[in-house]
């Protein structure tokens, strides 16, 4: 699998589509599966395994995107990234 077609993977995807971006043949990765020995972690959800994203890259060792500086900060630091969006209350919306 490409770099670009790792990309491209949405948030959630398949067990055959990280069984395939791990160079692992279908049934050896359900046997590793089983086994317990699956390099990635595996989630089981409405009866289907699912990998996330997030999980097949940092094994992979891809690099997380870096968080520009903001103005202000002291040279050299990097302002948090805010990973989350607010949660608004019913009145609010």
């Amino acid at each position: 699998m490409t770099v670009e077609e790792l990309d491209a993977l949405p948030v959630v995807f398949s067990f055959e589509t990280a069984c395939r971006a791990l160079s692992v043949g279908r049934n050896q990765g359900y046997r590793l599966l089983k086994q317990g020995q699956f390099p990635v972690r595996v989630l089981r959800l409405c009866g289907r395994y699912r990998v996330t994203k997030f999980d097949l890259l940092a094994y992979l060792g891809a690099d997380t995107q870096e968080v520009p500086p903001q103005p202000g900060n002291a040279p050299g630091q990097q302002a948090p990234a805010r990973l989350l969006r607010p949660v608004r209350s019913a009145a609010e919306r």
